[in-house]
């Protein structure tokens, strides 16, 4: 099985405006064509990929405006608005093949008491040919600037798959180990880590980078080395819940 890769955000209760909302995801998307040529084309999903193939997404005001509020959530009944889980939105990045294949999914604006949870997920490709360029510290580290400027998370993180479901398991959008973590100010001050894990400062943050090479769940020092930075972590009480 090919170990799958994506990139993710969260923060918590924010409630914003359509108009921020539209401005955040418009300077996000800009800022991802900067990245990787995969990641430089988006289009709305549909029921195959040559119908999703006619529907390519402008990075412009009004585009990304009237694709947020027409993913808004609607009661069963009477199919009003519900205002207080913001905005959703589903993209995909029009390859032509599978494993050239990359999703993203923004829901923003949420303010409900009972969730409150806002996030920005990037589900990367798994074919290794776009993998060997995208896949690299100084282009995910990019990536990560990108949702960090735009949505400023509480946490950020690029997640193996593969180690993920190795657990344990924190609680419910609680930051995770991962290749990548962006961790907020907001949480407290990242302590001194093992020599072999950088730590540079990101916006109103910090990035820590486990390693140069691919995290990989199958490479044992990998695995060690991001239990040992977790445990620093939790013990220092930066992986606890959303703020």
């Amino acid at each position: 099985m090919v170990e799958g890769y994506y990139a993710s955000a969260f923060w918590g209760v924010r409630k914003e405006p359509v108009e921020q909302c539209t401005q955040q995801t418009v300077g996000f998307l800009s800022c991802l064509v900067q990245c990787d040529p995969c990641l430089a084309h988006w289009f709305k999903t549909g029921r195959s990929r040559k119908e999703a193939l006619k529907y390519e997404v402008k990075l412009d005001t009004a585009t990304i405006h009237a694709l947020l509020l027409a993913g808004r959530s609607r009661k069963d009944i009477g199919r009003s608005i519900i205002e207080e889980l913001g905005f959703l939105i589903g993209l995909w990045n029009g390859a032509y093949s599978d494993e050239e294949s990359a999703g993203l999914t923004i829901r923003c604006g949420n303010y409900t008491p009972r969730t409150g949870i806002n996030y920005c997920e990037l589900r990367l490709p798994y074919g290794e040919e776009v993998r060997s360029h995208l896949l690299q510290v100084p282009v995910l580290t990019a990536v990560m600037e990108c949702m960090v400027s735009a949505w400023k998370p509480d946490w950020a993180a690029v997640m193996s798959r593969d180690y993920e479901k190795m657990g344990p398991f924190p609680a419910a959008h609680a930051p995770r180990m991962g290749w990548l973590v962006y961790l907020s100010s907001r949480r407290g001050t990242v302590p001194s880590l093992p020599t072999s894990v950088q730590v540079v400062p990101l916006r109103e943050g910090s990035l820590i980078i486990l390693t140069e090479e691919r995290f990989t769940a199958s490479n044992p020092v990998h695995v060690q080395r991001a239990r040992q930075v977790e445990a620093i972590l939790n013990q220092a009480g930066l992986l606890g819940p959303l703020i």
